[in-house]
């Protein structure tokens, strides 16, 4: 690319030899010439190159008013025009052309869109130049002007068709569109389509999109179809589409761009396809600038858009169940579930030869803040379950979520819950040859409560095997209610002669009565 500096701002040449350096009273004198001329593209900065024949022809008085004569004789004729001449004018002809659109007509078609008549009563021109008053409109003007060359219709044996005639005779109408692109057609001005159907909602497609900017603003959250609906409704108080027309709308604006699939038993799912390549596209065709700052700041936005685009093609199975304790505890796993273009991204930013734990939690951390909703990244669950079960303090665990080193605590509770229900009371690898023990004791917590009864109490269980076992199970990801846990529960009976009722460990109160 040439520099402008070097570039004659008068012929747009590049200037290497004959040349002058403006200085502020050059460009000044070039600028004023410009005005002159009534030419203000030309304007010079100072220090820019200028040929010196350029400049000595651009800025010379008599040039100057020579070259303003010329464009106003050129004026002059643009405005004249040349003169018509009626050996000049062509005749039309009424016998063989239409007179409502100017082309040819075919007598034979007696039937069809292409019928055609010719005139049989002289009244028919009385009405047609009425008409014309009536539509007052371009078309109007034009079939007047034929009509007024022609004394007598019929005697001319003019023709027409009628399709045209219907057509010139219903106000809003124009010359049928079969008859535009054929030889002799008027040239009218493009009158404005009809649109066929229900005129568009706009306060409807306004609303569409707010919700369309709200979804690629929440891509990460895998968001459906219904969720939108809901959303639309929110924003417009509500006034939304239906599921299946959302569908279509959103198809209709993005394109190829977007799909909607199930996505982990999660149905008609919006998320927006990204490649590589398209990211690499967009970058390398992106208008270039000088600054340095932005071309920057621009290459990395583009790494953030690829390292993010491997994250969420990596993280579309991640939280249908939980991690094993074995996966948490493997270095392998851990580095492994960090992409390998974050890996490479930490790798080169960390200063440490091995540092592959560093890069496996903080890479983990990356990847759940990228996808919040989506993904279950093993050292920040594994994290929260061991702060909640040594220190049991919300404040703590959610103090850690909100740095990103930790799940929340909803998310802990989440994992406790469905680990009591999966495993339930079933013993792994309990068989013959084994001695089994039930181990319970009774738990006072918080045993001043609000009521001032001190009725809270509960107890717990665990069962001991001997020779022990080992086995991992994964725990799934699901929504455990009280109830699903009341119905794993395992019932205590009381002692031969007690007379406690029996009850459920899963702090149910006694009766009054006990």
């Amino acid at each position: 690319m040439d520099d402008p500096l070097k570039t004659c701002p008068i012929c747009n040449e590049p200037c290497d030899v004959e040349f002058n350096t403006l200085g502020k009273k050059g460009c000044a004198r070039i600028k004023d010439s410009s005005q002159r001329r009534q030419n203000r593209t030309v304007q010079p900065t100072v220090g820019q190159r200028v040929h010196i024949e350029c400049r000595r022809d651009y800025t010379n008085d008599n040039n100057i008013e020579k070259d303003l004569r010329q464009q106003n004789r050129d004026t002059d004729k643009t405005e004249l025009g040349e003169r018509s001449t009626r050996s000049k004018q062509h005749r039309f002809d009424f016998a063989s052309c239409c007179f409502f659109c100017g082309t040819r007509v075919n007598l034979s078609k007696t039937r069809g869109p292409d019928e055609a008549y010719r005139v049989r009563t002289l009244s028919l021109k009385t009405e047609i130049l009425k008409k014309c008053d009536e539509r007052n409109d371009e078309w109007a003007d034009i079939v007047k002007g034929k009509l007024e060359f022609a004394r007598d219709l019929h005697a001319a044996d003019a023709v027409y068709h009628i399709t045209c005639n219907c057509n010139f005779r219903a106000l809003g109408l124009s010359i049928p569109k079969r008859y535009n692109d054929k030889p002799g057609a008027y040239a009218l001005a493009k009158a404005p389509s009809r649109s066929v159907g229900r005129p568009p909602d706009t306060e409807k497609l306004e609303v569409f999109e707010k919700t369309a900017e709200y979804l690629i603003n929440h891509d990460d959250e895998q968001i459906t179809i219904g969720e939108l609906v809901q959303k639309m409704q929110e924003f417009s108080g509500g006034i939304g589409y239906t599921t299946k027309w959302m569908k279509e709308k959103l198809l209709e604006r993005f394109d190829e761009k977007i799909i909607i699939a199930n996505i982990l038993g999660k149905s008609n799912v919006a998320t927006f396809r990204t490649t590589a390549k398209s990211i690499l596209h967009d970058f390398y065709n992106s208008p270039k600038t000088n600054d340095d700052e932005s071309e920057k700041l621009k290459l990395v936005k583009a790494a953030a858009a690829l390292i993010k685009n491997e994250i969420k093609a990596a993280s579309a199975t991640t939280n249908k169940e939980y991690p094993t304790s074995e996966d948490i505890s493997s270095g392998a796993y851990n580095l492994d579930f960090v992409p390998q273009s974050l890996q490479l991204f930490l790798r080169l930013i960390f200063s440490e030869k091995d540092a592959d734990n560093k890069i496996a939690s903080v890479g983990q951390a990356i990847v759940q803040a990228a996808r919040l909703r989506v993904v279950i990244a093993p050292l920040q669950i594994g994290l929260g379950v061991q702060m909640h079960h040594h220190f049991g303090s919300r404040y703590l665990i959610d103090v850690l979520n909100a740095m990103g080193f930790s799940s929340s605590y909803t998310e802990v509770q989440r994992f406790e819950a469905n680990a009591a229900v999966s495993q339930s009371t079933d013993i792994p690898g309990c068989a013959k040859n084994v001695i089994l023990q039930y181990v319970a004791d009774n738990v006072d917590h918080n045993s001043c409560t609000l009521d001032g009864y001190n009725s809270f109490h509960g107890m717990g269980m665990i069962a001991t095997t001997t020779p022990g076992t080992r086995r991992t199970t994964p725990i799934p990801r699901l929504d455990v209610t009280s109830k699903d846990s009341k119905e794993k529960g395992h019932r205590v009976f009381p002692v031969k002669g007690s007379s406690l009722w029996e009850h459920y460990i899963q702090g149910t109160r006694k009766p009054a009565s006990c």
